[in-house]
């Protein structure tokens, strides 16, 4: 969000090293640590086989109706959506539960330190949307489940978080399995994705299972996805039943990590309801579908004055590496420089970040790419703070056929208002050549 708002789109967040976050909406970088093994035994279990598996509509059909957001409401950054999450009957704290993954609700800068303890003051409450038709479901979180081991990636088998709800009776569950996976069974990740090609709009992904150990799963899936948006989400067996949470892929997405329901399930039930009662949140309002203007900006003139700043994109360089990451087969990285002057069109702060840039071909976009500036020298983190009265120049890199000689960037210009309803106002298409202006 901007307008004086914290924004985490459901994106997910990068771990370097071989691991990457499957974050909805998040922008948090994540310490760049190997998810350890150990020496300890798989668990391969029979599976008897019977006519109860569920046909992949039918698997389908569980993904359209048992999938949640949440949009997050926190003490010290405002306010933002992120990720996956499931609801599940819990006979300890009676009723339904909430349960996702734990990074995404620790604060910026606080990885190695916030704890499961901590989660309650941070987390002030959140509204839950179905993750297929958006619609708000009127629930709303009432109190933080504590769980005092609750640890980020890449501590797996420790990453949970779970809450109360308020208004919940409407809310469709999961069962937890009952029956225990060996190698190569047939397992669905039942995710919000946003990023990426082929993505399936019941929110349901196929794969199968490789270890089970120690509370990490680890498991393939039949496509190569970008999991972005996917942590949190439940991972289902072929009888609709929950075997673990997923939590993060690594860096070519080829195999992906989660936390096992016996262990989760056991981490939430050692866990105890805050005397922190949040208060019961309303739906998350937005504006009537708005008629706005579409504005082209052809190479010769790629500038544009928005509702805060005056942007204009002063340069373009490919390449096929930006520092340790190299490009897809057939892509390369376009690094987009630009020029933000905020002089007399903004009253206070806000924030812009790489996720409101868009790159377009054959009707299809490709998210911006949110490199640290680890990687490459210059190149602007996800958010990058603009204030009033400043100029700032700002590099976003982008991933791109090879075979294409120009593109199209797209940027909304928008803004929350102070009853945090959305409003967008106009939309910017710079074609911008790729071999250099």
């Amino acid at each position: 969000m901007r307008h004086n708002k914290c924004k985490k789109l459901l994106t997910g967040l990068f771990i370097t090293l071989s691991l990457i976050m499957s974050a909805c909406s998040s922008s948090k970088q994540l310490p760049a640590d190997e998810p350890k093994t150990t020496d300890a035994a798989t668990t391969p279990i029979e599976v008897t086989q019977d006519e109860n598996k569920l046909s992949f509509s039918d698997i389908e059909k569980l993904a359209a109706e048992n999938v949640y957001n949440v949009h997050w409401y926190t003490s010290t950054e405002g306010d933002f959506s992120a990720g996956t999450s499931f609801i599940m009957d819990s006979d300890k704290f009676g009723g339904k539960i909430l349960v996702t993954a734990f990074h995404y609700l620790v604060p910026d800068g606080e990885e190695g330190t916030f704890k499961g303890k901590d989660l309650p003051n941070f987390v002030q409450g959140g509204t839950i949307t179905e993750a297929k038709s958006k619609t708000t479901t009127g629930a709303s979180l009432k109190n933080c489940i504590v769980i005092e081991d609750a640890a980020a990636v890449p501590q797996i088998n420790k990453d949970v978080a779970a809450f109360t709800l308020y208004n919940s009776e409407n809310l469709k569950t999961l069962p937890l399995s009952t029956h225990t996976l060996k190698m190569g069974d047939k397992l669905y990740l039942l995710a919000s994705l946003w990023k990426g090609d082929n993505l399936n709009e019941n929110c349901v992904y196929e794969g199968l299972a490789v270890l089970d150990v120690n509370g990490e799963m680890s498991f393939k899936l039949t496509k190569n996805y970008d999991t972005t948006g996917g942590s949190g989400g439940p991972i289902v067996n072929e009888y609709g039943e929950v075997v673990g949470i997923h939590m993060a892929s690594t860096q070519d997405n080829s195999i992906m990590y989660a936390h096992s329901s016996e262990s989760f399930l056991a981490q939430i039930n050692a866990g105890t309801v805050s005397n922190v009662t949040y208060e019961e949140k309303p739906e998350v309002t937005q504006a009537a579908d708005e008629d706005v203007p579409a504005y082209y900006h052809k190479s010769d003139d790629l500038s544009a004055e928005t509702c805060f700043f005056n942007m204009k994109i002063t340069g373009v360089e490919t390449v096929d590496k930006l520092g340790d990451a190299e490009s897809h087969e057939g892509y390369k990285f376009a690094i987009v420089s630009m020029c933000i002057d905020t002089v007399g069109l903004n009253v206070g702060d806000f924030y812009l970040f790489s996720e409101d840039f868009c790159v377009f071909w054959d009707d299809d976009y490709s998210p911006a790419y949110g490199y640290e500036e680890s990687h490459v020298d210059g190149l602007a983190h996800d958010e990058t703070l603009i204030q009033d009265n400043s100029i700032n120049y700002l590099k976003y890199a982008f991933e791109v056929p090879e075979s294409f000689e120009s593109m199209i960037l797209y940027f909304m210009d928008y803004y929350y208002d102070a009853s945090d309803v959305f409003h967008e106002v106009a939309e910017h298409y710079f074609e911008i050549p790729l071999n250099g202006f």
